[in-house]
């Protein structure tokens, strides 16, 4: 079983079994019959074919879907509604629950997928902080001129124009508070 903590510090449970993984697949049905399948992580991942993981870490409404539906026996037993368990829910707290709901669907697989699963996440997210960190690597020499001037620079060779013509019209500033 894995854990998350909401923004109210609550911790929620994610413990799939077949009941919770039916639930899910029946209650995310759309108009063309299909739902998520959580094991699909499983059984698709392995030959490269990660569109649930990407839907689920690029849909925030989807995935706060899904958790509720995993979570909501819990919730409700707490008295907690739907809305208010979406309301606890908001930027770190949405990652770590993912992070979480995918830990847990590898738990759910049996051994032999489980240590794909495992290893696949694990790669997964030593890519992404490889990625994280050469990208603030590569953002910390540079400032908030010189990111304005990128941008402009990067605009004028786009659209053709010269670049004296965009000096006349000043790029419009954010203030800093």
């Amino acid at each position: 079983m894995e854990r998350f903590k909401d923004r109210t510090g609550r911790e929620w449970n994610i413990d799939l079994n077949v009941t919770v993984v039916k639930r899910v697949y029946e209650e995310t049905r759309t108009t063309d019959g299909r739902g998520v399948l959580l094991t699909d992580v499983a059984d698709k991942v392995p030959a490269g074919d990660t569109r649930l993981i990407d839907r689920l870490t690029g849909e925030p409404f989807l995935l706060v879907q899904v958790l509720w539906l995993v979570c909501r026996d819990q919730a409700e037993a707490e008295g907690i509604g739907e809305e208010d368990f979406g309301r606890s829910l908001t930027g770190d707290h949405i990652e770590a629950a993912g992070e979480a709901l995918l830990d847990e669907i590898a738990n759910f697989c049996p051994n032999r997928s489980r240590q794909r699963m495992q290893k696949i996440l694990r790669l997964g997210r030593e890519i992404a902080s490889t990625t994280e960190d050469q990208l603030d690597a590569s953002l910390k020499p540079l400032n908030v001129k010189q990111l304005k001037k990128m941008v402009r620079d990067r605009a004028t060779a786009a659209s053709g124009s010269s670049p004296e013509g965009s000096a006349s019209t000043p790029a419009p500033e954010r203030s800093e508070n």
